[in-house]
């Protein structure tokens, strides 16, 4: 028997470091059948991307490529000889670099993403026989302003404040002839989205195909100047994208036996790659519409997309630039707080758990880089972990030691207009988790500097912060602990009673915050257990039990909007990162994501969203959400590192060495022999192991001089090595260690020396235990569930909506004064790039009946269909119409609600209330629902933004008394469904605007932009 045997074999001479090669990356290739339409992504570390479909033109209203904020184009679209080349035809291949179609005759379009910084696209056209080809772009926008320089067209547009310049280049030598009629322009025309003159930006060449390159900027100029410098060399941003893939692929270089988890592993390097910004100092939340930064997501991120990885100074980018944005003001409640989501200028603090998060990226930062001269900066007076305690414990915490927060301030979120959909107010079980944490660490980032812990400042308010954990543990065992051996309560209430709803929060208190269940026996194994049984499928981790009637089993569903099945049963991506962790095991949801990362969804990548239970007929849950997330993507990464590896770094209280680590390693046994690059703070380490029926050998590398030695704790804690409960290695001279354990299945054998104490012959489990699908929580729909039920007020049909009667009477048809949707007289638009001039100005308003209906027709000067609701025909525009309908037998009302802050006339006051936004809801004058319509297809859109006009009828039954007795009062404002979909309500028009807030408005003000009152006969 041989246990723990070293070897000091050196390295044969002149040997490479292990790499992928640039090869690799078209064996990446994911193959994409005729017919299935899969959306993808395309993006850098600038501030651009495309998003796109495999099988049709802009299936999803979000698809088109961005530049930041602003949409430049929608999609494009290729003819031949006249003839659509359609997608949905085509076999697809998506490289990493490029996305190749392919349709018979030998017809081959490629789109290649050009440079990893500046993100220009070239459409390339090869292998087709002599032909005319036409090549669209649709717009978004109309442009300003054409100007054409023979090889390049250039449009100017103009969005809020900000204007941009975009256009084609022919990379092949092509001069663009003057636009031409042809029959696949007359074709297109109805579906473009910018048209002038009968003309659209296109290029037309005739011959063997064509070569195309989408350029960006913000002048003329500059544009002209990136134009020269990719025709200088054309291949040269094509290159710059490999090497910078490569690069990201071979960082934390990842092989094992297993070519499937190779190509998963690196697919997953590269999507996340892809969500970087600004230069790599902004990590995006996700692809399409989560294009800006939030705090909570970005530093549950940190560790997967940077510290595992090794990419220290774009983890420290992201602390400074939240450090800038943190809330200085200690007047504010929100004292000492880092943004919940920076976008575009606009900043909001409501969250309670992203400045512990950010905290913990601080500690973990120093720990991984060695770089702990940002602890010293963040602990000084006016330092970022400084401000973020003191507000926390001056404004947030409770006489019991809580931390208090709002409904909506945890990471379930999602509010509707009736408030948040999952509410967790005010104490969630993760949030004390989170404080527990910050609390510990902060206390241990002072304790690093002798000169701190002595200070007769920093000195007390470390003892305070000390004093303030155990506060918390005490209060937190007395109250989340539930007595029903179901492990943890979600939250506490307002009024102090838990909520028994079974979420898998309670994870977190063992991932983030262990030491606060001490002293309770078994807990642990209670809190795994419940999270296991009650919300682990084998594709990974609900929000909510299946077994609770508020349970939603699917994200889409035509009886509620998106938002309230969001934190309300879907599974969570990201949230199969804390199971793993906390319950060492999960392999088959891993292997279930390395399935969607090469075959289901936006290929490469991993969603923000599944639906929690496979819709009827279908074998797995449908994506949703975001199609690339970064959570999802950087938890993937995290568990691989850190859980399955076991690699940590020693906490700072535990060594005080420069460089220490532990690697408790729990194996899948899929991988087989494996190579793995560590980077240990500033020396790449080499990690492999040979796995044999009896034998395991692990051997490590130094791939740089080493500064200092580095010391491994293997098996067990550093803590627990001196007496005797692992092993260490040490790296000193860069001479490779091997060790050698003798293996009986699961198990490995090393002998543990500890000290002056015997050497002992300890076991380790050093592989996952053996799971099916069949272990974990398996899809059922109760009866009962309140999501599925139909409302008990009416439920309009299509058909009811859309009826018509030219010949109908006529009660309104009158005009209101186009120009006057500004409120009072000082109301500005949104500046977001979508609301329009026009979307909130009422023009015309004819309202006509029969004996069985009522027909509305609101005319508008200008409507927008982003398309992110196609269902609904128009978006961003709300309307109410209120109706005295003259009944003498009613209360009428006077407040017009649904966030409107508008008081009718007396004359007005209504007893009948049509809301018209994302759906159609008709209530009384006391705020009943008597009927509703909730669009689920594009059949009956209740919008048509071509035409500028809103319209529907309403059966009479419930619109009492008749029509010539009506007063009727039409009030407009920009709609908000808060994110989620559904009817929502008005928009609030503050003092000054942003991107998703009116201007000119304020306390007091109604969110009304314009009205017309119609004072019946």
């Amino acid at each position: 028997m041989f246990i723990g045997l070293l070897s000091m074999n050196a390295t044969p001479a002149g040997a490479k470091p292990p790499a992928y090669p640039d090869a690799c990356l078209d064996t990446l290739a994911l193959e994409i059948a005729p017919g299935e339409n899969r959306p993808y992504v395309h993006s850098g570390y600038g501030n651009a991307f495309f998003y796109g479909s495999t099988g049709t033109e802009a299936g999803d209203g979000h698809m088109g490529f961005y530049a930041g904020e602003p949409k430049l184009f929608r999609d494009f679209q290729v003819f031949a000889d006249g003839r659509r080349l359609d997608r949905a035809q085509a076999r697809v291949t998506y490289y990493p670099d490029r996305l190749a179609v392919a349709w018979d005759g030998g017809v081959r379009l490629e789109i290649i993403p050009l440079y990893p910084d500046r993100h220009y696209l070239r459409f390339r056209l090869t292998g087709a026989p002599p032909s005319v080809f036409d090549f669209f772009l649709t717009l978004e926008q109309p442009e300003e302003k054409t100007e054409m320089r023979g090889d390049l067209i250039s449009v100017r547009t103009v969005r809020a404040q900000d204007t941009l310049w975009y256009g084609l280049a022919a990379a092949d030598g092509f001069a663009f002839p003057p636009h031409e009629e042809s029959a696949a322009s007359e074709a297109l025309q109805p579906y473009l989205a910018m048209v002038r003159n009968g003309e659209a930006l296109r290029g037309r060449v005739a011959g063997d195909g064509f070569d195309l390159v989408f350029l960006y900027a913000l002048t003329r100029e500059a544009m002209t100047t990136a134009w020269d410098a990719v025709k200088a060399d054309p291949e040269a941003g094509r290159r710059s994208r490999r090497a910078w893939l490569l690069e990201e692929i071979n960082r934390a270089y990842f092989h094992c036996a297993n070519e499937e988890i190779n190509r998963a592993v690196n697919w997953v390097k590269i999507s996340l790659a892809q969500l970087w910004a600004e230069d790599e100092t902004a990590l995006w939340a996700g692809y399409p519409w989560f294009n800006d930064c939030w705090g909570r997501d970005t530093f549950i991120s940190l560790a997967g997309a940077c510290l595992v990885q090794g990419k220290f100074a774009q983890a420290k980018a992201l602390l400074e630039r939240f450090a800038k944005w943190q809330n200085r003001d200690p007047a504010s409640p929100d004292y000492g707080r880092i943004p919940n989501r920076a976008r575009f200028g606009d900043i909001g603090y409501n969250t309670a758990d992203g400045t512990p998060w950010f905290v913990r990226g601080v500690y973990d930062y120093g720990l991984y880089s060695g770089d702990f001269a940002l602890w010293r900066d963040y602990l000084a007076d006016s330092g970022a972990v400084r401000i973020a305690m003191d507000g926390t414990l001056q404004h947030h915490t409770d006489s019991l030691g809580f931390l208090v927060h709002g409904e909506a301030e945890t990471w379930m979120d999602a509010v509707g207009v009736d408030g948040p959909w999952s509410p967790r107010g005010d104490r969630a079980v993760e949030i004390q988790a989170l404080l527990r944490d910050q609390l510990l660490r902060t206390g241990e980032m002072a304790w690093h500097f002798p000169e701190l812990r002595q200070s007769p400042e920093v000195s007390p308010l470390s003892q305070h912060w000390q004093k303030a954990a155990g506060r918390l543990q005490a209060s937190f065992h007395k109250y989340f602990i539930r007595p029903d051996g179901l492990g943890l309560y979600d939250h506490l209430n307002r009024d102090g009673t838990p909520d028994s709803q079974i979420r898998p929060n309670q994870l977190f208190a063992l991932t983030i915050a262990p030491s606060l269940l001490t002293g309770e026996e078994g807990l642990r194994e209670r809190i795994i257990a419940t999270v296991r049984d009650s919300l682990v499928y084998p594709w990974g981790v609900a929000s909510l039990a299946q077994t609770d009637r508020e349970f939603h089993p699917y994200h889409q569903y035509p009886l509620y909007p998106r938002d309230a099945a969001y934190h309300n049963g879907v599974v969570w991506t990201w949230l199969s990162g804390p199971y793993k962790n906390a319950a060492k095991s999960g392999w088959v949801i891993t292997k279930s994501e390395m399935d969607q990362v090469l075959r289901r969804g936006a290929p490469g990548t991993l969603p923000e969203l599944l639906d929690a239970v496979p819709k009827a007929g279908e074998a797995f849950p449908r994506p949703a959400g975001t199609v690339s997330q970064a959570w999802s993507l950087a938890e993937f990464l995290r568990a691989w590192y850190q859980d399955y590896l076991g690699l940590q770094p020693v906490r700072a209280t535990a060594v005080k060495t420069a460089n220490a680590w532990e690697l408790i390693p729990v194996l899948p046994r899929d991988w087989g022999d494996f190579q793995v690059r560590l980077q240990l703070r500033d020396t790449p380490v080499l990690f492999s192991a040979a796995i044999q029926d009896d034998s395991v050998r692990f051997r490590f590398q130094s791939e740089a001089p080493l500064s200092a030695p580095i010391r491994l704790a293997l098996f067990a804690p550093w803590s627990h090595v001196g007496v005797g409960e692992g092993m260490e290695i040490v790296l000193s001279d860069g001479s490779p260690e091997e060790v050698t354990f003798p293996r009986e299945g699961d198990w490995i054998e090393y002998v543990s020396p500890a000290g002056n104490l015997p050497a002992r012959t300890l076991r380790y489990r050093l592989f996952l235990p053996e799971e099916s699908p069949d272990d974990y929580l398996q899809p059922q729909i109760a009866a009962d569930l309140k999501a599925l039920q139909p409302p008990a007020h009416w439920l309009l049909t299509g058909p009811e909506i859309k009826a018509e009667n030219s010949h109908a009477t006529v009660l309104v048809d009158a005009d209101d004064p186009a120009g006057d949707d500004t409120g009072d007289g000082g109301y500005t638009y949104p500046t977001g790039p979508h609301f329009r001039p026009g979307i909130l100005d009422l023009t015309h308003v004819r309202v006509t009946y029969d004996s069985t209906s009522v027909y509305f027709r609101l005319a508008f000067r200008d409507l927008v269909q982003p398309g992110w609701r196609p269902e609904y025909g128009f978006q961003l525009t709300f309307a109410t119409i209120a109706i005295n309908t003259g009944c003498t037998d009613v209360i009428h009302r006077e407040a017009v609600g649904r966030n409107s802050g508008w008081t009718l006339p007396r004359e007005y006051a209504a007893d009948r209330f049509v809301h018209v936004g994302g759906g159609l809801r008709v209530e009384n004058e006391n705020g009943d629902v008597l009927a509703e319509f909730i669009p689920s297809g594009t059949e009956f859109p209740l919008g048509d933004a071509a035409h500028k006009e809103v319209s529907f009828a309403l059966p009479r039954d419930l619109l009492p008394c008749p029509p010539e007795m009506w007063r009727l009062a039409v009030l407009v404002g920009a709609q908000d469904d808060h994110g989620g979909g559904g009817l929502g309500e008005f928009r609030e028009v503050a003092e000054k605007a942003g991107s998703w807030t009116g201007g000119g408005g304020g306390p007091g003000k109604p969110n009304v932009y314009d009205w017309f009152y119609h004072p019946g006969k």
